[in-house]
């Protein structure tokens, strides 16, 4: 059985640093709470959904706020610095990433790296499915780190899922196939690179693809069984996200949604009419 937490979000998340911290603990509760994941000597490396150089409340990277308040949470447990990793978009600099959406003022925070993965070295890892070959390459902070936790940015449009757990796993490797080499490359990439945790951003923007009817956030360690969620959250038969349904077929989560375990709100709430 996989578990999702779904919560809805109020306005005051968006204005109210203690309220959205308390917003992220209880996400995290059903997964042993933020202790369970920040407590530990173990290395942890947040891979940010950090792609467009475009302002935050555009909808279309991860919300500057959740990531202050996940600092905060980070740094009750630990005093140690914390690392968010991104990578840019084609066409565009870290630079340019960073200036526009708002998070250069996030690293000039005390003990807060944000790194650059296009300027990482690789590593080679064997890949299970070998749906695109035998052999995958991963950036090396993200394979050396003993705690990898996903921030995602929800969006989707067109009866496709852009934003999503899987989709956004595209960023930990140098080797971005596109059409329908995508999606079983993404699967591929599952296979050696499986998040620990993967934190959601559903909160609504100016621009982007935003098909839920309210701002929300989810919480899951099985990117299938998210997807599979999101997918529901946006009217899209599940069937018609290959990332999603090949990952399920080949056994790497849980895309049925009898084994499924939702918890917090109800996600008809959320679902436009």
């Amino acid at each position: 059985m996989s578990m999702i937490t779904l919560l809805q979000a109020e306005e005051r998340l968006r204005t109210d640093s203690k309220y959205a911290g308390q917003l992220l603990e209880k996400l995290l509760l059903a997964f042993g709470g933020s202790e369970f994941f920040f407590g530990t000597d173990e290395k942890v490396a947040f891979l940010l959904d950090l792609s467009l150089p475009a302002e935050n409340d555009r909808g279309v990277n991860f919300d500057i706020r959740l990531a202050y308040s996940l600092i905060n949470l980070y740094r009750r447990h630990r005093a140690d610095r914390i690392q968010f990793f991104f990578r840019p978009a084609a066409g565009f600099t870290a630079e340019q990433t960073l200036e526009m959406s708002g998070y250069k003022a996030l690293a000039a925070l005390d003990n807060v790296q944000l790194h650059d993965l296009s300027r990482e070295q690789t590593r080679s890892r064997r890949c299970g499915p070998g749906l695109t070959g035998d052999n995958i390459e991963l950036y090396a902070p993200l394979a050396q780190a003993d705690v990898v936790i996903s921030l995602v940015k929800y969006k989707a449009d067109q009866g496709k899922l852009f934003g999503s757990a899987l989709h956004s796993l595209a960023s930990c490797s140098p080797t971005e196939p596109e059409g329908e080499f995508r999606d079983r490359s993404l699967v591929d990439l599952y296979s050696v690179m499986t998040p620990d945790l993967f934190i959601i951003d559903g909160l609504i923007g100016s621009g982007g693809f935003q098909p839920q009817a309210k701002d929300c956030l989810l919480a899951a360690a099985d990117a299938v069984a998210a997807d599979a969620v999101l997918a529901a959250l946006a009217k899209i038969p599940a069937q018609q996200v290959g990332s999603l349904c090949l990952a399920a077929q080949y056994g790497l989560g849980n895309g049925d949604p009898s084994g499924i375990a939702l918890y917090g709100d109800d996600m008809s709430q959320l679902m436009k009419k």
